[in-house]
């Protein structure tokens, strides 16, 4: 009698335990995949504690992933990120960098965590590592145009700390770029601003097919014509 208890008893304490293991395993996924979409309804101030303070944490879909990163940059470029200490600011920096890297690790091919990457890498003045995070954000993701419009900036705004392999990677996202209203729309500003940056894209654009050249001049003289009507308004106010 006893021995048939135990072959009921044992495998009912076998299926409990694995159900409350299940449980805790849910619950955990769970709350991981919610938690950057409650980070965009708490302050700004409590959303840059929460990145100052964050711990090797992994979200196990893509939207939650990109949730996370968005609320990292968007942390870092609100007036609450720009206004803080520089150690905290460091400490925030750090945290998106390893955000990043960390969903790299499971998601290698994911260039949007690549870019964060780069772009921590740069405000923490870590130029080796940018260089190589922007490249792979380059290599993952060739003709995504939003994200060749981030890298671009990016690229621009530290053009000394390049290697050859981000300058070549640069003319690429510059040509795709001048392929679409919208991408040539995204570096006016600083083609007008730039010189040197101007030549780079005359050299490109020169290259293109007509059919691209001529939407370039196009999309740039009315572009250019919005930017200077808004400055001029600007400096009138």
């Amino acid at each position: 009698m006893q021995n048939t208890l135990e072959k009921i008893i044992t495998p009912v304490f076998i299926i409990f335990f694995f159900s409350i293991f299940l449980i805790f395993i849910s619950s955990y996924a769970l709350l991981n995949e919610i938690k950057p979409f409650l980070g965009g309804h708490t302050s700004p101030a409590t959303r840059f504690n929460d990145l100052e303070t964050y711990h090797n944490g992994i979200n196990l879909s893509i939207f939650a992933n990109k949730k996370a990163l968005n609320n990292c940059l968007e942390v870092l470029a609100s007036p609450t990120g720009m206004a803080q200490p520089t150690n905290r600011r460091i400490a925030a920096l750090s945290s998106c960098q390893k955000l990043a890297l960390n969903i790299t690790n499971s998601m290698p091919t994911y260039a949007y965590a690549w870019y964060i990457a780069a772009h921590a890498s740069a405000e923490l003045r870590q130029f080796e590592a940018f260089n190589s995070y922007i490249l792979k954000a380059q290599n993952t993701a060739p003709n995504e145009q939003w994200l060749a419009i981030l890298r671009v900036n990016l690229v621009e705004n530290n053009w000394e700390h390049l290697n050859s392999k981000v300058v070549i990677s640069q003319n690429k996202d510059l040509i795709l770029l001048i392929k679409s209203k919208n991408g040539i729309k995204s570096i006016v500003a600083r083609y007008i601003d730039r010189p040197s940056f101007r030549e780079r894209i005359t050299f490109l654009v020169e290259t293109s097919p007509q059919e691209d050249q001529k939407r370039f001049i196009n999309v740039v003289r009315a572009t250019a014509e919005e930017i200077s009507l808004a400055r001029g308004g600007l400096a009138n106010e």
